[in-house]
């Protein structure tokens, strides 16, 4: 854990909740193809259009944090990331991010195309 993360009481502040969803959203983006590479390529990323944070158990350490992400639903040009932060078996928060699929050359919003749809409706779902 992250000294960084800490607030004056020695739990999980509030700006690394959303830090650690980032991270962890940036490896399923991976997972599902909108990496570095492709969006240095394409020109094409996802932008976060909003983060929901929901505080269930203070976190500190010596805590392990383990997130677990779930697709809750893809749209034309968007979709859902929830993530359970977890410290054991026991949910210490959980978070909803959407993302929308942005086009940085053409400075708008981008449908995902068929591939990178299939992808990510096959895992609709699924943890992640």
């Amino acid at each position: 854990m992250d000294p960084a993360w800490l607030d004056y009481n020695g739990h999980v502040n509030d700006a690394a909740y959303a830090t650690i969803s980032a991270l962890a959203n940036e490896e399923f983006c991976n997972d599902i193809g909108i990496s570095a590479p492709y969006r240095l390529e394409s020109g094409r990323a996802l932008y976060s259009a909003q983060l929901t944070i929901k505080y269930l158990h203070e976190i500190a350490p010596p805590d392990t944090i383990e997130v677990v992400r779930t697709i809750a639903r893809v749209g034309h040009k968007s979709l859902t990331l929830t993530s359970e932060f977890k410290v054991g078996d026991r949910a210490a928060a959980t978070t909803e991010h959407i993302y929308v699929l942005v086009d940085s050359r053409a400075g708008a919003s981008s449908p995902f195309n068929a591939a990178e749809r299939a992808r990510i409706e096959h895992l609709i779902g699924h943890q992640c």
